[in-house]
């Protein structure tokens, strides 16, 4: 059985962008210093290391590149002390990542970036590396093209034991800067050499942090959205009931699910509007990544229409808990988070059409009943 081989990247130091210790670049194209990627990266790979037996793939290796703030540099264990994120750097440490993914097609690749981003066209993106924007001549020479990095992870003819399982996070935004309008062409920094090959069969999702010509968000001092979401959908909101498994597990596909949610919960608390976006191939989106760590919460909304002061409401689990709900239902709707599972259901007085048995599943439930 193969491993679980990871490259964790973290950059919220650009060298050459305003605030940088480096010269200052010819252009900042609207960007600046970051002060939650590095925190964001380390809470990641932490996240693997404690993750332990739950995950599907045992882990083999994690390779983290980090360019923290100030602020990270003092706060956050480590931070310090890793590799900077530069273009040759990561060129480096990828070529390593993909040598030992390519060992067993049953191992795991893992890949999460944070950071600056942007795209040229709607259908890619570009990493900047902490070195960004260093001189006169192309702008993107000190990045990388997130393409070649998933077109150079295909099983191929001279690495036909390619992990056939991988998992991608790219939590930056995809913007367009204006001045990106004045070039024929931009070519980001290439790490691989891509193969010709046929259609390469791997079950590789490929999870955005934002949406083509969108941004993603961190909060001062914490960490970013996405890396929330994500985490967030590991531990809880991503599971699903695996037939034939009697336990919670996350998957490709329940895991976006969840981060979708995850995203969703966020915007609404900080007034925010990042969206969660996926790409790749998403073959076998059944494939387990995790087992939860224990049974999942999952978002409820409790709507009655029209809202109706006389109507009561009780849920009821199968261990004869009653959730605590207001009488009558306000606000109208009602949201809270509970745990998955079946739930019985009355009203009072008795609303038509409503199941007697509900099953409460990640990544979100949403009930309704008609008052007549």
């Amino acid at each position: 059985m193969g491993g679980l081989h990871a490259l964790i990247v973290g950059v919220s130091e650009y060298r050459h962008l305003p605030g940088g210790k480096g010269p200052q670049g010819p252009q900042s194209y609207g960007m600046g210093q970051l002060t939650t990627s590095a925190r964001s990266a380390v809470a990641i790979a932490e996240w693997l290391h404690n993750a332990g037996p739950r995950l599907e793939t045992p882990l083999a290796s994690v390779q983290l590149l980090l360019s923290p703030s100030p602020d990270e540099r003092r706060t956050v264990p480590g931070a310090a002390e890793a590799e900077p994120a530069t273009r040759e750097n990561l060129r480096r440490a990828a070529l390593d990542w993909r040598g030992k993914c390519a060992e067993d097609p049953e191992s795991v690749a893992f890949f999460y970036f944070a950071g600056h981003g942007v795209e040229r066209t709607p259908r890619d993106a570009v990493l900047l590396t902490t070195d960004f924007g260093d001189n006169d001549g192309n702008p993107l020479f000190n990045a990388v093209d997130v393409n070649n990095l998933f077109g150079g992870m295909a099983p191929s003819a001279s690495r036909p034991g390619m992990a056939r399982t991988q998992l991608w996070f790219i939590d930056a935004c995809r913007v367009l800067p204006e001045v990106f309008k004045n070039f024929e062409t931009l070519n980001a920094g290439t790490v691989f050499e891509v193969e010709l090959a046929g259609r390469s069969r791997r079950c590789a999702p490929v999870y955005y942090g934002a949406v083509s010509g969108g941004e993603a968000y961190a909060l001062t001092g914490g960490t970013t959205l996405f890396s929330q979401a994500l985490l967030d959908s590991l531990d809880r909101s991503g599971g699903r009931l695996l037939e034939g498994r009697g336990r919670w597990v996350v998957t490709v596909e329940s895991l976006l699910q969840g981060m979708k949610v995850g995203i969703a919960r966020l915007n609404s608390e900080h007034g925010l509007d990042q969206e969660v976006w996926d790409g790749g191939q998403m073959e076998a989106s059944v494939r387990p990544i995790a087992d939860l760590a224990e049974v999942p919460e999952v978002d409820v909304r409790l709507e009655l229409v029209p809202a109706a002061d006389g109507v009561s409401l009780q849920f009821e689990d199968l261990h004869g808990q009653t959730v605590p709900l207001p009488d009558p239902l306000k606000p109208n709707p009602f949201e809270d988070r509970w745990t998955a599972g079946s739930y019985e259901v009355q009203t009072r007085p008795e609303l038509p059409g409503v199941d007697r048995r509900v099953s409460v599943r990640p990544p979100s439930f949403d009930w309704q009943a008609t008052v007549p």
